[in-house]
Parts: structure tokens; sequence; C-alpha cells
């Protein structure tokens, strides 16, 4: 699985359909699945709960994408480390 990190608006979710496609895997989109998840669109899970909540959910629909071994997932900025468990995300972008 291959998990795009970058900004809101850098085009994450273009280049991760035109690459998906270009390497035929799946494409998920984080934002798409968190508001699937909630039942409500990202603006909406901002306003009325905030961005800690959108993070949780983004962190938790990343993590089960990459259970299923999902293709291409775009992350605005990526998912934050889970402070109450001490631990970052399964999800968390690893450079070596």
């Amino acid at each position: 699985m291959i998990v795009l990190v970058g900004f809101m608006g850098a085009g994450k979710s273009t280049v991760g359909r035109l690459f998906a496609d270009a390497v035929r895997l799946p494409f998920a989109d984080s934002d798409e699945m968190v508001a699937a998840r909630a039942g409500r669109s990202i603006p909406e899970i901002f306003s009325e709960s905030g961005e800690g909540l959108f993070r949780l959910l983004e962190r938790d629909v990343i993590g089960e994408a990459l259970e299923r071994g999902e293709g291409c997932s775009p992350s605005e900025v990526g998912p934050s480390p889970t402070p109450e468990h001490g631990q970052p995300s399964p999800a968390t972008p690893r450079y070596t």
C-alpha cells in the first residue's frame, strides 16, 4: 500500500488516482472513507466535532486500509501519533 501525505489541496487524490491506475492498484481515498464512516462531510466533521475527531477517524480508516492491503490512499499531512496510547498510529509514515 502507498499512503500519499501532504497538505490539503496539494493534489493527493488526483495524483493517487492517476498513480493507482498506472500501476494497477486499487485506490482508496481516506477522506471519502472518513466521511462514510462518520455519515457527514469532512467540513461538517471539522465544524461540528473538530479536527481531533477527524484525525482519529482518519487514523482508523487508514490503519484498516493498510490491514486490508488496499493500494493507494491520500492523507492530509498524515495521521498523527496516538498520545492516548503513547504509540504512533499503524499508518504513521516511516522514513528509512
